[in-house]
């Protein structure tokens, strides 16, 4: 009696815990899953406020009258010289100024490395596709740029001078902050290749090897991956879907704690 009693028991207690486990599991993943998608739409009201601060300064700097003045010249090498001190105002990363029909004149870096021809291709792409904001990626770097029309006159008199162009490295400082708000990790992406990220170093080289071997899902989709020291549920969104280089960020949230609460 004591032994069939204590197998009851046993039984009872063992089937209660598997449901209790498989009913918090459920719950946790709902609520992972819920997590990803408010990182997702913490990360675009950031991204949209961002958007409009940057593009309020290339507006800015395309209305001065100084500037105006600096393009009427149409000399390039007088604009190279003097557009320094535009651009150490605007404080971004690249400054592009360039005549009306694209043709690049000025070109400012932090990062030296990017020749006239590489900037004047991607303005010229912009251009094409009649965008005020876009990403330019090339030689592993990927830039957030603004472009605003500088003009003088009004009405009948209105005159194109050319074009400006100011764009911010995104790099692993930007993917912090964007982290910060969204509350997870962060990885921007462009094509199969790994901008950027707030992952350890293991996790960003086997999520650089999984991009390369397209073992990640192109269409957006969420899932789950585990990478070296973790294992993550992810949701991504398209930041910028026009070729060459469409830029795509995921959002990962770690379920190490998940899955020691469970345990």
């Amino acid at each position: 009696l004591f032994i069939a009693a204590l197998v009851i028991i046993l039984g009872l207690t063992g089937s209660l815990l598997f449901f209790i486990r498989r009913s918090i599991n459920t719950e946790i993943q709902k609520s992972v899953g819920d997590g990803t998608e408010q990182s997702v739409r913490a990360f675009e009201s950031v991204r949209r406020q961002r958007e409009v601060q940057l593009s309020r300064t290339a507006a800015m700097l395309a209305d001065l009258p100084t500037m105006k003045a600096l393009m009427s010249t149409e000399h390039s090498l007088t604009i190279q010289d003097a557009s320094e001190t535009f651009w150490k105002l605007a404080g971004s990363d690249l400054f592009v100024l360039a005549k009306p029909d694209g043709e690049v004149v000025a070109l400012h870096m932090m990062t030296p490395g990017w020749s006239t021809t590489s900037a004047q291709r991607h303005l010229q792409h912009s251009m094409d596709m009649g965008e005020d904001a876009s990403w330019w990626y090339d030689d592993g770097r990927l830039y957030w740029v603004f472009l605003d029309p500088i003009t003088s006159g009004a009405g009948p008199t209105l005159q194109q001078l050319g074009l400006l162009a100011v764009g911010y490295q995104v790099d692993s400082a930007v993917a912090q902050q964007l982290a910060i708000s969204a509350g997870n990790q962060i990885a921007l992406t462009t094509s199969d290749t790994l901008i950027a990220s707030t992952l350890p170093q293991s996790d960003e080289a086997e999520l650089q090897r999984r991009l390369r071997s397209a073992q990640l899902p192109a269409d957006g989709a969420s899932g789950e991956i585990a990478l070296q020291t973790d294992r993550y549920v992810f949701s991504s969104v398209l930041l910028y879907g026009s070729s060459p280089s469409p830029v795509r960020c995921f959002v990962m949230m770690p379920l190490q704690p998940v899955n020691t609460f469970i345990k």
